[in-house]
């Protein structure tokens, strides 16, 4: 079982969101920040990654070292969304005006939810 929170808009909409790792965060990066409406994230991420190939180019950097450079980096970012990925969600909820109520043990997001509303 794992833990999730709980949080519910004031129109009665709800999320649960898992407490700790975030494996689709960690294998999805980008397209798990859009999909979550993490979109600041997102295009950061594409930002970050479009600046950092534009300076390698300009310092010369050959392409199999730039390769490289990108295989251990995006590693990196995806250690980071992973860790990171569910307290992202966590504050944007809180921003967009949900409030958290309760946290649970369950198998999944869904049970989670059903898991809150017997209660």
């Amino acid at each position: 079982m794992k833990k999730f929170k709980i949080f519910e808009y004031p129109g009665g909409a709800r999320e649960a969101v898992k407490v700790g790792w975030s494996w689709p965060a960690f294998f999805f990066n980008m397209i798990w920040s859009f999909v979550k409406g993490l979109y600041f994230i997102g295009i950061g991420y594409i930002f970050g990654f479009v600046v950092f190939a534009f300076l390698l180019g300009l310092l010369g950097v050959s392409k199999q070292d730039i390769d490289r450079i990108f295989g251990l980096t995006n590693l990196f970012v995806m250690m980071i969304f992973g860790a990171f990925g569910n307290k992202w969600r966590e504050s944007n909820l809180q921003k967009r005006g949900y409030k958290i109520k309760d946290t649970v043990s369950a198998a999944s997001p869904e049970d989670a939810i059903s898991h809150y509303l017997k209660h």
